[in-house]
């Protein structure tokens, strides 16, 4: 597995005195316990495709160079998660010691927690992010709550370095996908869009696969719209991580049961070519069996929206064997694109009300701190 670690640098609102000067590193995980090496420090940008520095894609060959992998996925976590600190023994907050841990390090209990029987480790190319700011990054960033810091600036700023990771995985001639949760597909879908500003990688991943995505669903119909990627987007109604607090926590841009609140992991997107929305917890009766009986017929799968592992829904995206298997697959089985899933009838979409009607552009940034407290009121 090839690691990463994106640590921000917290610099108030961008018109704060020294956010110009700040910068966002990139670091490469070793296999020694916390020791990273520098590959890249980000300019603060909410736009743009950057292209890998010359220590990035050394990493990449390098990494390479000790196994022959076709075909790698790039692993985003979500939400509350980077409180990195490598001069602690022990501390919160690091994935590499759960999600994207070898499943034999973990207590028997707790393998199923593990991504990377998903993907293969192999293959696997792990991003950690800095996604649960403190209390004073938030506030001096003019943000009312943590997560909405994390919403509006972090995971935008992350997809900067993700985009530059992706791309560097594409120079070295590496197909590449996307496994994403929480938090991590706002991470995810951004780092497609800002490839989209460059030609030559528009079209360049092949498939996505969102897990209960704290995504708005406008950003992701807007970011959808450009590139040519298959998203699959697993879909739980009643997780209460997406209802209580993705949908709500997002500021005054984002006004509850408006459009924009939506999020693709409650409410999915809409319809679209390259976009499959795959309800893991239909109500009705009928829409049940019918997802049922479609994918057993498909494969035997035994899709799940029932809590697993000891976990809330909110994690049973990845922790029901049966979700496990059609993940699984998602990514290895050719035949598996969204126009061939569509044509054999799979059942897609969510059950709400107008789930096709979704229109209208994501808000623009809030880029100084009058701005956004001037959204508080």
């Amino acid at each position: 597995m090839l690691k990463f670690v994106w640590r921000a640098e917290h610099a108030g609102a961008p018109d704060h005195g020294g956010y110009a000067a700040a910068r966002d590193r990139l670091y490469q995980r070793t296999e020694q316990p916390y020791a990273e090496q520098e590959l890249e420090a980000f300019q603060k940008r909410f736009d743009g495709c950057p292209a890998p520095g010359r220590p990035l894609g050394d990493a990449v060959q390098t990494w390479l160079a000790d196994g022959n992998p076709q075909r790698v996925v790039v692993l985003v976590h979500g939400y509350n998660w980077g409180q990195y600190d490598p001069d602690r023994a022990e501390f919160d907050g690091d994935p590499y010691r759960t999600i994207y841990a070898d499943p034999a390090n973990l207590p028997a209990g707790d393998q199923a927690q593990s991504w990377l029987p998903l993907v293969g480790a192999d293959r696997a190319v792990a991003f950690a992010w800095t996604s649960d700011p403190g209390f004073f990054d938030y506030a001096n960033a003019c943000w009312s709550n943590p997560y909405e810091y994390a919403v509006q600036d972090l995971a935008p700023l992350a997809a900067q370095a993700l985009a530059a990771i992706i791309r560097a995985l594409l120079d070295a001639g590496l197909e590449v996908d996307l496994l994403a949760h929480s938090l991590g597909t706002r991470t995810a879908i951004k780092a497609l869009d800002r490839l989209a500003d460059a030609d030559a990688y528009k079209n360049a991943v092949r498939r996505a696969v969102m897990m209960g995505g704290a995504e708005y669903s406008v950003d992701a119909l807007a970011t959808a719209s450009r590139v040519g990627t298959d998203i699959y987007n697993l879909v739980i109604r009643e997780d209460p991580v997406l209802d209580w607090g993705a949908r709500q926590l997002g500021g005054s841009q984002r006004p509850n049961n408006s459009m924009r609140s939506r999020v693709i992991g409650l409410d999915g997107m809409k319809r679209r070519a390259n976009w499959l929305d795959l309800q893991l917890d239909h109500q009705d009766h009928a829409s049940r069996e019918e997802s049922r009986r479609w994918f057993d017929t498909l494969n035997g799968y035994r899709l799940s929206g029932e809590k697993a592992g000891g976990r809330g829904l909110h994690w049973a995206y990845f922790l029901n064997e049966g979700n496990r298997e059609l993940i699984r697959d998602l990514f290895d089985k050719p035949n598996f694109t969204v126009k061939w899933l569509r044509d054999q009838g799979c059942p897609d979409g969510v059950e709400r009300f107008r789930y096709d009607s979704l229109s209208g552009r994501p808000p623009a940034p809030l880029l100084t701190c009058k701005a956004r407290k001037a959204a508080m009121r």
